[in-house]
Order: C-alpha cells, then sequence, then structure tokens
C-alpha cells in the first residue's frame, strides 16, 4: 500500500531570514531588522503585531519534511522541470 498525502500545512516561512512584527510585510518585499523588533520584544505575540518567526523555525519545526508551508511537498519539486 502506498500513501501519498499533499497538503499545505505545516509552518510557514513568510517571516523571512530575521522574522517579522508584521506577516503581511512579506508580500511587499519588506524585512525588518531584528534591531527593531528587539525594541518591542515585550508586546511580540500580543495583539499589537501580526508577528510571524524566521524561516530558519519553520524548517524546524516542519522537521522531518524539508520544505515550509508554501511547498507542500518535497516530491513535488522533483517532478518541476528544472528539479
Amino acid at each position: 500500500m502506498i500513501i501519498y498525502i499533499l497538503g499545505d500545512n505545516g509552518a510557514s516561512a513568510e517571516g523571512g531570514l530575521q522574522g517579522t512584527l508584521n506577516e503581511i510585510s512579506s508580500y511587499s518585499g519588506v524585512e525588518m531588522r531584528w534591531q527593531d523588533m528587539v525594541k518591542v520584544i515585550d508586546d511580540i505575540g500580543t495583539r499589537k503585531f501580526d508577528n510571524h518567526f524566521p524561516v530558519g523555525w519553520a524548517h524546524a519545526m516542519n522537521t522531518p519534511f524539508q520544505w515550509t508551508s508554501r511547498v507542500a511537498s518535497s516530491l513535488w519539486r522533483h517532478a518541476q522541470p528544472d528539479g
């Protein structure tokens, strides 16, 4: 029996390399600096921000799978012409 599950669940990488205080900013290509975010560290995770963790944490939370939520399956990549 072979079971193949394809889905878009798991941790996502919208936070960029350093994380972000506003998840939507990644769609605009805006990356926040950790030096700016640490100034409001006590408010991160509250209603004041729509924060998102850094991409490294997304990969760690998706272990043992190698991709994040935007790429639901590593098999998908290998099926692409350039993969």
